[in-house]
């Protein structure tokens, strides 16, 4: 992920100054929504159960 798609996520990014202030009117809407929906799937493989796990019994004693 390109560092000011990053700040514009976490809005960060404030108002723009200078030459970017002036000439970028780009909402980025695309591009925040492509960041989000990676981190949605970095997230769910971490939480979501894994298929090839195995529950394992207690040994009776």
């Amino acid at each position: 992920m390109l560092p000011h798609i990053a700040e514009l996520v976490l809005n960060h990014a404030g108002h723009k100054s200078g030459i970017g202030g002036v000439y970028d009117h780009h909402s980025y809407e695309a591009e925040i929504g492509e960041a989000l929906r990676k981190w949605e799937a970095y997230l769910l493989a971490i939480v979501a159960p894994a298929d090839n796990v195995v529950q394992l019994r207690r040994a009776e004693s």
